[in-house]
C-alpha cells in the first residue's frame, strides 16, 4: 500500500498533490505483540507446529481435497445423528488458515480453523502417516 511507484499511497498523491499520507501506528501494537510472542518458546513452537500441520495438510490440491471429503463425511454423519443443527448458511465446508507474520488476529483464524476441522485434519494427517515410505516424505 506504501510502495512509492505503484502502490495505493502513489495512486493517491498522483490525483491529489496535496493529500498528506499519515502511517497506521494502531499496526505498531499488533507487530510488538507477535515479537512478544516469538520470545516465548512455548508460543512460538505452538505457532510454529500449526503452520506446518496447516501446510502439510492443506498445502497439496490432492490433500486439500481429501481434507475437504473428510470434512464433508464428518459433516453429514453428525447431521444424521442430529449433533449438528441445518440452515441456511450452516455446516459450510471450510480450509484450514495459515497464521500471518505480522497479524495477530490471523493466529486467532488459525486456531478456531483447526478446531472447527480437527478431525478432519486427523483424518488427513493418519491417512498420510500410513502411505508415506521414509521420514523426508
Amino acid at each position: 500500500m506504501r510502495g512509492e511507484f505503484n502502490g495505493l499511497r502513489a495512486l493517491i498523491l498522483n490525483d491529489r498533490r496535496y493529500a498528506y499520507y499519515i502511517h497506521c501506528f494502531a499496526h505498531h501494537p499488533e507487530l510488538a505483540l507477535v515479537a512478544a510472542a516469538r520470545e516465548v518458546v512455548e508460543v512460538h513452537q505452538f505457532f510454529k507446529d500449526l503452520s506446518d500441520i496447516v501446510n502439510i495438510a492443506s498445502y497439496f490440491s490432492k490433500r486439500h481435497d481429501e481434507l475437504q471429503k473428510a470434512q464433508t463425511a464428518e459433516i453429514t454423519h453428525l447431521v444424521s445423528i442430529n449433533e449438528l443443527a441445518t440452515g441456511i448458511g450452516m455446516n459450510q465446508i471450510g480450509t484450514l488458515q495459515c497464521p500471518s507474520e505480522t497479524r495477530w488476529s490471523s493466529h486467532l483464524d488459525s486456531v478456531t480453523s483447526l478446531l472447527k476441522m480437527y478431525d478432519a485434519t486427523s483424518t488427513v494427517l493418519e491417512n498420510l502417516k500410513n502411505t508415506i515410505s521414509n521420514y523426508s516424505q
